[in-house]
């Protein structure tokens, strides 16, 4: 019962806003700084660090620290109550003053979003395309930029875009999503290149799948593109700085991690000669390592 009593007794002066604080070394004020949004900072308005003086904190999920600064990581949850309480003693061990401070955080989950998006030319407009946000996950509340490599831009989720002049733009797509007030954003970009000429001169279309083989981080791919001739002028960028000139290729990754990979193909006329219609697509893979993920 006494060792009861003794814990009651200090879980009561840690709770309370303000005690004996005779002394202006005793403000428990403090402020936060998000690292991300679910790791945070927390600053006292006393930092000076000495022997006589304690420093106790309580995160609101159980955690607890007495250092004077200390970083904390948020697992679940959103909405806390941080508890701050500073002692000051006097050189003979004998308690001079104490203060709390309480402050409602709210944090955020690990920033998990991968910004990707495919792109379509429109088959009644051949200087319009449509580019599909496919973005995992994707809010509603996200804030979204396109910027489509001509100067203009759009914050629509999937928008239609026509271009003046054939030619091959960097489109761009740009996801941050709502984050608490002072904490880190959540962004991902990624970028893409397509080709823009008229559909009479250029019937080509580009596209690809790919599936992964047996091998760690091996995948095939498998071009798909109408109309393909053995001829064409095909190349393909694997997103880690190698290439390949093979129709269907297979490539073996060193590291997992997510790969921008382009196909490229160009026509060429009956005497062999490289035509002016250019097609390319790029797409994002993730690769595994060991064992291989089919989904």
């Amino acid at each position: 019962m006494k060792k009861i009593a003794t814990l009651l007794l200090l879980l009561l002066s840690f709770a309370s806003i303000s005690s004996i604080a005779q002394n202006t070394n005793c403000n428990a004020n403090f402020n936060i700084v998000y690292q991300s949004g679910n790791t945070v900072q927390f600053n006292p308005v006393i930092t000076a660090p000495t022997a006589n003086t304690h420093h106790y904190w309580f995160f609101g999920d159980g955690g607890a620290s007495n250092v004077i600064s200390p970083v904390h990581t948020y697992l679940t949850g959103t909405v806390f109550t941080v508890v701050h309480t500073i002692i000051l003693f006097n050189p003979n061990g004998v308690e001079e003053c104490r203060d709390s401070s309480f402050m409602t955080i709210q944090i955020q989950t690990p920033c998990t979003l991968i910004a990707n998006f495919v792109s379509t030319a429109v088959s009644t407009s051949p200087f319009t395309f449509h580019f599909e946000n496919t973005t995992t996950p994707l809010n509603p509340t996200d804030i979204i930029l396109w910027t489509f490599g001509d100067g203009s831009s759009s914050p629509e989720v999937s928008p239609n875009h026509t271009y003046t002049q054939p030619g091959t733009y960097t489109v761009c797509l740009k996801v941050q999503q709502f984050t608490v007030a002072g904490s880190v954003p959540c962004v991902s970009q990624i970028c893409h290149t397509v080709v823009v000429q008229p559909t009479s001169n250029c019937p080509l279309i580009v596209n690809f799948t790919w599936a992964a083989t047996s091998a760690p981080n091996t995948y095939h791919f498998t071009n798909t593109s109408t109309p393909l001739n053995n001829t064409d002028s095909i190349r393909w960028t694997f997103g880690d700085g190698s290439s390949s000139n093979t129709v269907n290729p297979t490539h073996t990754y060193t590291a997992s991690g997510m790969y921008n990979v382009c196909l490229r193909v160009q026509l060429r006329d009956p005497n062999g000669g490289l035509t002016n219609c250019v097609r390319e697509i790029c797409d994002s893979i993730i690769v595994q390592g060991t064992p291989v993920c089919n989904l």
